[in-house]
């Protein structure tokens, strides 16, 4: 945990300097009750700490709800521990925001040859990730909370109340359910946060991801706000995607029933994928 307080403390400095009616918390929700969390050393930081212990072990979507619930900021951002921002993450992230729903900021990819990549290649890709229909035809451009600035206000109550039980895709039904509400998105060119590379088994995490955006279906199907044409094209999409991922000879009749979602994948891999994740080195 020390590296962690050492990096929001950088993030936090930096940001207080900008202005003078400013402030941050950060609060860390305890998902292991059994366990004690590790505090700074130095008592004397940038920012204002509040530790919340679960009662239980309750899951990703249940820790940040019940971190949201005590933050008293205008925006939030939301972190795993291992996660890591950029020193002016907080400063750069703000300048952008300009009163939007969400600032959707680059970040870079560490891959497994210990090279780095950008998430995005450019601004236009960036741009292409931050709108609605990419993300219902596609798949979740947005890699992580981690590289979004959210106004506290604009996450939706329906969010905060139907937790997923399944770890995945809760970030997910977040940006859909944001989508859904008409948010405006402004976006940050600046590298303000590293995805960590982690290893694992890519089926593995593609069948638990599938599994929790069957969860994230559910919850949409029953949610009478969420509009029944998108549910439509995004149950497609995804079991489109599950379908010729488990079988390549399903590829050619899968893609026949789902014509309209094959053909705008198709737009994506010609014209954006050189310009989305990982292609194109980081310096």
């Amino acid at each position: 945990m020390a590296g962690f307080y050492q990096m929001v403390e950088k993030a936090a400095k930096e940001f207080l300097a900008q202005g003078q009616e400013r402030s941050v918390e950060v609060i860390i929700v305890n998902d292991s009750p059994w366990e004690r969390v590790e505090l700074p050393e130095n008592e004397s930081h940038s920012f204002r700490l509040i530790v919340i212990d679960n009662k239980k072990n309750s899951g990703i979507h249940q820790s940040r709800v019940n971190g949201l619930e005590k933050a008293a900021g205008e925006y939030v951002l939301f972190l795993d521990q291992d996660d890591e921002i950029s020193g002016d993450c907080l400063c750069t992230q703000i300048k952008a925001a300009r009163g939007a729903d969400l600032v959707l900021g680059n970040g870079i990819f560490e891959l497994p040859d210990h090279q780095k990549a950008a998430i995005y290649g450019n601004h236009f890709s960036l741009k292409f990730a931050s709108r609605a229909k990419p993300n219902v035809m596609i798949r979740d451009f947005i890699v992580s909370p981690g590289q979004c600035l959210i106004k506290k206000n604009s996450i939706p109550m329906e969010w905060r109340r139907c937790v997923m039980k399944k770890n995945g895709a809760d970030d997910y039904l977040l940006w859909l359910l944001m989508f859904n509400n008409k948010m405006s998105v402004s976006v940050n060119d600046a590298f303000v946060y590293t995805h960590k590379y982690t290893g694992g088994n890519i089926s593995a995490d593609l069948e638990v991801m599938f599994q929790s955006s069957l969860e994230l279906l559910e919850l949409l199907k029953r949610n009478p706000n969420y509009q029944y044409k998108t549910y439509r094209k995004l149950e497609r999409t995804i079991h489109y995607k599950h379908d010729i991922h488990l079988s390549r000879k399903r590829y050619f009749t899968e893609s026949l029933k789902n014509l309209d979602i094959f053909l705008y994948n198709v737009y994506y891999r010609l014209v954006w994928r050189g310009c989305l994740l990982g292609k194109g080195r980081y310096t």
